[in-house]
């Protein structure tokens, strides 16, 4: 089962929050409205929840001005998937983010069910290199 979807518009970063902050910072308030959009062009491209571990990757296309975290972009993302994609986040396995120069602003998202093999346990670090 795999999903690809697009976000218009400049992908928004997760704010910190407070109870008060909710409703009061304009950060706040955007970033709560981003995640609502998420969610709603996530379900408009035929997103549904999977029952699995999920692999994730976003593409955070921005056009200049202030950069935000590459984190605080996937976790905005993410968040606006739980409910959606999945019921707990606790079900996403492995994660990849990118952030592009581009003239057009927009976020795009891949899920991925991931294969059902089990993974090996080897718990010995490996050194590289």
């Amino acid at each position: 089962m795999e999903y690809r979807f697009i976000i218009p518009g400049r992908p928004v970063p997760a704010a910190r929050m407070t109870n008060k902050s909710k409703f009061v910072r304009p950060e706040a308030l955007r970033y709560l409205e981003y995640k609502e959009k998420v969610g709603w062009f996530a379900k408009k491209s035929g997103v549904e929840k999977i029952d699995a571990d999920v692999e994730v990757e976003c593409r955070f296309y921005l056009n200049g001005g202030h950069i935000p975290d590459i984190d605080n972009l996937l976790k905005a993302v993410l968040d606006g998937l739980n409910g959606v994609a999945w019921d707990d986040d606790r079900r996403v396995r492995s994660i990849k983010a990118e952030r592009i120069d581009a003239d057009v602003e927009y976020t795009e998202v891949f899920l991925k069910k991931v294969n059902e093999e089990k993974i090996s346990n080897n718990k010995k670090a490996t050194k590289i290199g």
